[in-house]
């Protein structure tokens, strides 16, 4: 008992002792608030559920503008961002020999990986594609679009031509 006792006491007055150096001590800095991005009142939907053809996904807005809205379903690479500005381009001098595509003229630009391999367009005509222009391209690929070269970007303007 009387060395339970000593060592009880040893060890209070060894943990005073550390303690007692008076050092002050740094708060950790707190994080950064979280900042999410409110959009203004005409921004597109961020997510968009398909609802045509056999397709079902959730598409997650990725990029948008005054040209385009670019989506992606859960298997495009995020690193993929080309889309948006060749898209752009190439909408924008469809609209420039073309004319005007509804009152919302912007192109909706899908893409899908690993499913759906091929495409289709939708115009602002139709409601299966909720009145907006649309093309939708997919790929059986799940490394598809990352290169944005050769099948990539040759497969595209084939399906605004259909739109």
């Amino acid at each position: 008992m009387k060395n339970i006792f000593t060592l009880s006491a040893t060890a209070v007055i060894l943990l005073l002792a550390c303690n007692s150096k008076k050092e002050p001590v740094e708060a950790a800095k707190p994080a950064p608030p979280l900042v999410e991005a409110v959009d203004p009142p005409d921004a597109p939907p961020k997510t968009w559920k398909e609802h045509w053809f056999e397709h079902v996904q959730l598409l997650n807005r990725v990029a948008y503008d005054t040209s385009v809205v670019v989506y992606y379903d859960g298997d495009v690479k995020p690193a993929v961002t080309w889309p948006k500005t060749y898209m752009a381009d190439a909408w924008n001098y469809t609209k420039k020999v073309y004319g005007k595509f509804g009152d919302d003229s912007r192109l909706f630009v899908i893409y899908h990986a690993g499913k759906y391999g091929g495409g289709h367009p939708g115009t602002y005509l139709d409601a299966g594609h909720d009145y907006r222009n649309v093309t939708d391209c997919g790929s059986n690929d799940l490394n598809a679009w990352i290169t944005g070269v050769d099948n990539d970007i040759d497969y595209l303007p084939m399906r605004l031509a259909t739109s």
